[in-house]
């Protein structure tokens, strides 16, 4: 069975905002429940909680601009700051995406070793070894979903998305009981 490639090929991911989706493995409630309209971090809810919003700690060009942890998965808005050679004074609030020069086939690139993939990478393997420390039998889904933020309609959809996570949870779940 071949698995479909995650990634746009088109695009570098050095540079640019991204609307991030991290899931559990079998979507177990590692995180944490949602009672009453609001989430109750278990230990290494609150531990993930951390962990993303430190990102910038560890990856000097990457941010997090807004993040809800959830029972079984996570969302975040990571911005990465374009490396030097991409930057233009024409960019404005949101980076357009980067394409290929002339000679460049996009179709051999690895973006297993691009910053986005490094840092969400980095997130998920810190959190696994907290988690197998606690004693807890932890797995990540494969790889994680990225949406490519490509204007302000787009960013405002997605942190409005993450905004109400919570509050759409509970009615999903309530209205299926």
């Amino acid at each position: 069975m071949n698995r479909k490639y995650p990634r746009a090929r088109w695009h570098d991911y050095e540079g640019g905002i991204y609307f991030i989706t991290v899931n559990t493995r079998d979507n177990v409630h590692y995180f944490g429940e949602i009672t009453d309209g609001e989430i109750q971090h278990t230990e290494i809810g609150r531990i993930l909680s951390r962990a993303i919003g430190q990102i910038g700690l560890h990856y000097r060009n990457v941010s997090v601009d807004s993040y809800i942890v959830m029972p079984d998965h996570f969302h975040a808005i990571v911005i990465v700051e374009p490396k030097p050679r991409v930057i233009s004074s024409d960019t404005g609030c949101l980076r357009p995406p980067i394409h290929a020069d002339e000679g460049d086939d996009f179709r051999k690139r690895n973006h297993f070793n691009a910053t986005l993939s490094q840092a969400i990478g980095g997130v998920k393997s810190f959190l696994t070894r907290q988690a197998h420390a606690m004693g807890i039998d932890f797995r990540w889904h494969t790889g994680f979903y990225d949406r490519i933020i490509r204007d302000q309609r787009e960013y405002d959809q997605c942190v409005a998305y993450i905004e109400n996570n919570v509050g759409d949870w509970a009615f999903r779940h309530t209205a299926s009981e």
